[in-house]
């Protein structure tokens, strides 16, 4: 925060703040005091830079489609991601196990340096795969980022009864569950859009939830890797490197120069 306006007395001129609305790739803007919620001075500020989103909708979903308990799997898809990263740690910390698809063996073993339990290649016969591994062990809730036949894999992994939540559309298909899983099975598939969940809620949610989140990084509970980082006159390199394939943390646009 640089500068605050009068009637404002909940945030002062230095406090960090995260904001809710877009505007991302701006040196500076003008926003209602309403859509600037400050997080704690010690979290770092790569840290702070990717709170807003990522973190609380693996939280959420973890939390919100079924009472998992210690002992209980949660499978998604595209675990290589931000999201897909939080989701191996949340999940451990509450004593839930995770199995992590993707889409080439090279993510196998990074996956399961960071924690991940098992991780496996996507394919037709992911239910089958799962199966061999964790036996009859219930697992309520598959997590898709990525719709399309994919989708129709998670849910076949899944317990009678389970819930595939879909938050991403990376295929640009519609989601995918058959009707033997939805009718013999009793699967469901439902949305999770994070300014439904959390940013249309009381201020005090979110400003409570934003301070859940940056102490589970202050904590290292979770954590955000950044691989490289560039200055608003380096957005087309920064594109261009966020475009790579295999990258191994996120690229960082500092407009007000690099950060110490």
């Amino acid at each position: 925060m640089v500068a605050v306006g009068d009637g404002v007395d909940d945030l002062t001129v230095s406090d960090p703040v995260v904001l809710l609305s877009r505007g991302n790739w701006a040196e500076r803007v003008t926003v209602p005091a309403e859509q600037a919620i400050k997080v704690p001075a010690e979290l770092d500020l790569f840290s702070a830079a990717q709170i807003k989103a990522n973190p609380p909708s693996a939280h959420f979903m973890l939390q919100d489609y079924k009472d998992l308990q210690e002992g209980d799997w949660v499978i998604q898809n595209a675990a290589t991601s931000a999201v897909g990263r939080h989701v191996i740690h949340l999940a451990a910390r509450m004593g839930v196990r995770t199995v992590n698809v993707v889409r080439s063996e090279a993510s196998v073993e990074p996956l399961k340096a960071i924690g991940a339990d098992l991780v496996l290649v996507d394919g037709d016969d992911l239910g089958a795969r799962v199966r061999a591994q964790i036996g009859d062990a219930n697992l309520p809730l598959a997590l898709d980022a990525v719709g399309g036949k994919p989708c129709q894999n998670l849910a076949d992994c899944l317990s009678d009864g389970g819930t595939v939540v879909n938050y991403g559309f990376l295929s640009g298909d519609p989601c995918m569950i058959t009707p033997s899983q939805a009718i013999v099975h009793q699967i469901t598939l439902e949305g999770f859009w994070l300014v439904k969940r959390l940013f249309q809620s009381d201020r005090q949610d979110i400003v409570d939830t934003y301070d859940f989140i940056a102490r589970l990084f202050i904590d290292d509970i979770i954590d955000a890797p950044v691989e490289a980082t560039y200055t608003i006159d380096q957005i087309a390199e920064a594109l261009e490197h966020a475009g790579r394939g295999g990258r191994h943390g996120k690229i960082v646009l500092t407009p007000n120069g690099p950060l110490a």
